[in-house]
């Protein structure tokens, strides 16, 4: 049987090379419309590595922060389906509420992952399925792991594709070895006023489907069809 990709996250970064990003809370969010009414702060808010201006997470899984120059939107997916999700239209509503400044690029972030039965599966799938043979896949009888970054240039857009396997959180005491497929299609925001590159982001944020349809393709069809790990 066939392998199939299974999404667990999307994230929206759009970068400016203007003044810094305004820095808003949860209740500021409600207050400007940009999240609805009802959305509940999580219990529990992640810390982040660097300098952060703010950042919020509410319970639905839906995260945004803001960096000096950088606006992350973000969702986890656990049982939610991922065909109602919000988040790419809160992070349009919050570009024109709030947006300003000089973007120049914005990312279509996507994490997905196929389990596997055994961490020796996964190995097994990386180095045996996408690496050729060769005497250096193993050193003194001990076989090597391995994780790819690989960079597609496509028709107008760039696809970084990270590789790896992982162990996989479910729920608070629940484990599971997986390959994740990491993909990011950067776009370039290039010439125009202000508002004609706010248009072009937006125009990006709201045609993400595309992206994500075009990384299920490519993952399934490329890495995961027929050979795929069991």
């Amino acid at each position: 049987m066939e392998a199939k990709l299974e999404i667990h996250q999307i994230e929206i970064i759009v970068r400016s090379a203007g003044d810094p990003l305004s820095a808003l809370g949860a209740e500021s969010l409600t207050r400007a419309g940009v999240v609805p009414e009802d959305w509940e702060v999580a219990d529990e808010q992640p810390e982040y590595p660097g300098r952060i201006v703010s950042s919020v997470l509410f319970a639905n899984g839906v995260g945004f922060l803001v960096r000096s120059n950088e606006l992350r939107f973000a969702q986890v997916f656990g049982s939610q389906e991922l065909d109602k999700t919000l988040m790419p239209k809160v992070a349009a509503d919050y570009l024109v509420r709030f947006g300003s400044g000089d973007y120049f690029s914005v990312a279509i972030e996507i994490r997905g992952h196929v389990e596997v039965t055994r961490e020796e599966d996964a190995a097994t799938y990386l180095v045996g399925r996408l690496l050729g043979d060769g005497p250096w896949k193993e050193i003194d009888f001990h076989p090597i792991d391995a994780s790819f970054t690989l960079a597609y240039v496509l028709d107008s857009v760039v696809l970084d594709l990270d590789i790896r396997w992982m162990v996989f959180q479910v729920g608070e005491e629940e484990s599971k070895p997986v390959i994740r497929f990491l993909g990011s299609f950067e776009h370039e925001i290039s010439d125009g006023s202000s508002e004609v590159r706010l248009g072009k982001v937006l125009d990006v944020i709201n045609g993400w489907r595309a992206d994500l349809d075009h990384f299920r393709d490519i993952v399934n069809e490329r890495f995961l069809a027929k050979e795929g790990p069991q």
